[in-house]
């Protein structure tokens, strides 16, 4: 030991006990890198008895060790040799594979360590106090986790490319399932049109039986058959546009309600002048959604409220469109109500089916109720739904707000 430290030491039996029994490894070095003390606690951290310990003392040299050298720790060294106090990142010794002590038995463990550099009176750093604690639990557990975090995340991104997978078969299957069902929707507004155009191919066959085939005939049939096929060719077109997703075109609603649907409403009751329309809310928000696909929506709902007004005869017909917002939902609500005496409980749950209509006369098609709900669902992030009021029924539509 040098004399400087050990007269030191001696004159401070207590700091020497101290240093001897403290918990935390302890290694006092030469500036030229000999070691001059280790504790036992640095026993222990090294897994060595005391003779092993006063081997190391003999014949370990801190500045030479290669393996700080080759994995960037002696640069910390040299830093706390000018004076710096310093800390030295946790590193995975081996002292296996230090040449000075390769034959003794040593562990390998992860170790962390601060330097402070001692001073002479000439303020010349005489010793370096090396203090270690050993890293090993905690880089192990580190080790184990990130390895756990490696398998978890692999783990997760099959789980993302199988949940991809399947969301990619049930949303074909769902496009096969929406194609079958407008199949079927179609066949059946269908029906009607080509029940009527095998009725006159009869009628024809039947009139040049009687002898009744004259131009006024033909022309009457040709004049009824183009409007059957025409009315088919509306049912494609309004399916048609119902499968292909609108473009979404976010629109202020308020504009659109005084102009396109106060415009609609005009031109379909213009031969009925009974029919009064009402608009209340003033607020004109941006709503998320296609503007066609609400315009062929709310047409739908209109022509729906036309018809039982006339179907029923309502004297004085009424038909109200309301706003009612909601900011801290960020929605609106879109209210269409007539005072055609509402729906009949028989039919309110059947309202929104595919094959379901309240008409008496088979020879409307439209979009229809079922379409209708399912463009606001599907393409405008929204819903559709229907209650009674006192004076009839009351369509609502749920929109988000933009701005």
């Amino acid at each position: 030991m040098n004399l400087e430290l050990e007269q030191f030491l001696n004159e401070n039996k207590k700091l020497s006990g101290v240093l001897s029994e403290c918990p935390f490894s302890i290694a006092i070095y030469k500036a030229d890198g000999t070691p001059d003390f280790a504790n036992k606690a640095l026993n222990k951290l090294w897994n060595v008895d005391e003779a092993t310990s006063q081997y190391l003392l003999q014949h370990y040299n801190l500045l030479h060790d290669e393996q700080l050298k080759n994995n960037g720790q002696m640069e910390f060294i040299l830093n706390a040799l000018k004076g710096e106090i310093t800390w030295i990142p946790p590193i995975k010794y081996d002292f296996t594979q230090t040449s000075e002590i390769q034959n003794t038995n040593l562990r390998i463990f992860w170790v962390r360590s601060v330097i402070y550099p001692v001073f002479n009176d000439k303020k010349e750093v005489t010793h370096l106090v090396l203090m270690s604690e050993d890293f090993t639990e905690r880089m192990d557990f580190e080790e184990n986790l990130k390895h756990f975090n490696e398998i978890l995340t692999k783990r997760v991104e099959e789980e993302v490319a199988n949940s991809k997978r399947k969301d990619e078969i049930i949303a074909e299957q769902s496009r096969m399932a929406a194609i079958v069902d407008t199949l079927g929707v179609i066949s059946h507004h269908w029906r009607q049109p080509l029940n009527s155009l095998h009725w006159l191919i009869q009628d024809l066959e039947y009139a040049y039986e009687q002898d009744e085939v004259n131009k006024d005939y033909i022309e009457q049939m040709m004049t009824h058959s183009k409007e059957l096929i025409h009315q088919m060719s509306e049912i494609i077109n309004d399916f048609r546009k119902y499968l292909s997703k609108p473009e979404q075109d976010n629109f202020y609603l308020k504009e659109f309600l005084k102009n396109d649907i106060e415009n609609f409403i005009i031109e379909q009751t213009k031969n009925n002048k009974q029919i009064q329309l009402f608009f209340s809310g003033e607020d004109n928000f941006k709503v998320f959604g296609s503007k066609d696909a609400f315009i062929r929506i709310l047409r739908s709902l209109l022509e729906n409220a036309i018809g039982v007004l006339r179907e029923r005869n309502v004297e004085e017909g009424k038909i109200f469109i309301s706003t009612i917002s909601y900011l801290e939902r960020r929605e609106v609500i879109i209210q269409i109500e007539d005072n055609g005496g509402g729906i009949s409980d028989k039919n309110f749950k059947k309202i929104f089916d595919p094959y379901f209509s309240t008409k008496k006369e088979k020879n409307g098609h439209g979009l229809g109720l079922f379409m209708a709900k399912m463009i606001v669902e599907k393409n405008m992030d929204g819903s559709l739904s229907v209650t009674n009021s006192k004076n009839g029924a009351v369509f609502s539509i749920q929109l988000r707000i933009i701005e």
